[in-house]
């Protein structure tokens, strides 16, 4: 069964039901390129400085660090673009930047005989509609699928969920599983385009009450935790206080971390209260910031009513480094049915909303593509005068 409607890392970190966290370093689910990517390989940049043109991302600094190389890779010679704080700040939006509608796709999984699905209809619709409500002020909206996939060996992990991937190339795969972690594909990995790519969700995540959804779209759209760089690194064995660590009160918080300076140096928040861990930054001397309400710590994802915030320049960063590398998710104006393309279809999708009782543009506003503040049969002929008049590209309406 589909059900189509408009309505996203394994990135190092994940998290898992009951509040401990996963696996930290730079594994992947494998490379193999969508139809749309390119093979791309993001190693270390190596002692002669070279490396992959796109640069190179903060855990591989850390790790070159680790590795005792000797020149100083948390200022790296390749840095991505996205890093840095001017392209960031230059992509942060406003009430009047263009929305991006983003194609998602969500399968939910049963056992073979249909029975004990790790979700329903119901429930997708409303954890899609606390993602929109999230991003909304941020100028992302998903516009969504649902797949219903009767595989035992899928819903518990017994085989990778990415073997029904779909079309990764022009939309993100979201899986919803009966294991006991969720984890996201970042930008900037091989496999953000490939079938191995997407966002897998624990059922027990997958709830309109929490927002760990939002956290791993987060991820998905360009965003590390807010603890990257303070508490985690220590887990690549180099210790809390070096080059590459985010430090209170530092003047290169923009340049480590999670790459935000309006995000505090910070350990993860708990996972039974908003509060952030207590306790002084062994690198600085000073109380570690606090800031649990964001959704990239665990305690603004995983705690009712603990959630409330993306900051200016986080949302600058996945607004930049998704233009970057995943454009071809993006629905473009005019495409009113969500499949990709402005085509014929589209201005017979609105006529049969407006006169023959057919689904509605979702976002509605998507419909207004002349721009005149409604939605109506100008609309109709607006978008046959592009397609075939060579008239003026559709608006966004929203």
């Amino acid at each position: 069964m589909r059900t189509s409607t408009l309505s996203t890392a394994l990135i190092g970190f994940s998290l898992v039901a009951g509040g401990s966290a996963l696996s930290m370093g730079l594994a992947s689910l494998g490379a193999r390129p969508g139809p749309q990517s390119p093979a791309r390989q993001v190693g270390v940049v190596g002692p002669d400085g070279r490396g992959d043109p796109r640069g190179c991302i903060f855990d591989e600094r850390l790790a070159s660090y680790a590795a005792g190389w000797p020149f100083d890779l948390c200022d790296c010679p390749y840095p991505p673009a996205c890093d840095d704080p001017i392209n960031r700040d230059a992509a942060i939006p406003t009430p009047a930047t263009p929305m991006k509608v983003v194609r998602i796709r969500v399968v939910v999984f049963a056992n073979d005989d249909g029975s004990d699905p790790t979700s329903v209809l119901g429930e997708v619709e409303d954890q899609i509609a606390v993602l929109n409500a999230d991003f909304a002020q941020h100028r992302f909206y998903f516009q969504h699928t649902v797949d219903f996939i009767n595989s035992t060996a899928a819903r518990i992990g017994a085989i990778p969920a990415t073997v029904f991937a779909e079309n990764p190339g022009v939309q993100c795969n979201v899986y919803v599983v009966a294991t006991n972690g969720s984890s996201a594909t970042g930008p900037w990995e091989s496999q953000a385009l490939a079938d191995e790519g997407g966002v897998l969700m624990s059922e027990d995540h997958f709830a309109s009450d929490l927002h760990v959804l939002t956290h791993e779209m987060g991820h998905t759209l360009g965003l590390w935790h807010t603890f990257h760089g303070s508490q985690l690194n220590i887990a690549c064995g180099v210790g809390p206080c070096h080059d590459c660590s985010e430090s209170v009160g530092a003047a290169n918080t923009d340049l480590v971390g999670d790459h935000c300076s309006d995000t505090p140096p910070m350990l993860a928040g708990g996972f039974a209260t908003c509060t952030s861990p207590t306790g002084i930054d062994p690198c600085s001397g000073r109380p570690w910031g606090a800031m649990p309400e964001n959704y990239m710590d665990y305690a603004g994802a995983l705690l009712p009513g603990c959630d409330m915030l993306f900051t200016p320049q986080q949302s600058g960063r996945m607004h930049c480094w998704s233009a970057d590398e995943l454009s071809a998710w993006f629905s473009a104006p005019g495409d009113l049915n969500g499949d990709g393309f402005v085509n014929i279809a589209d201005p017979i999708f609105l006529k049969d909303y407006l006169f023959g009782g057919g689904a509605a543009p979702n976002p509605l506003c998507r419909g207004d593509v002349n721009g005149d503040g409604g939605i109506d049969i100008a609309d109709m002929i607006y978008l046959l005068n592009y397609l075939f008049s060579q008239g003026p590209a559709p608006t966004d309406g929203c």
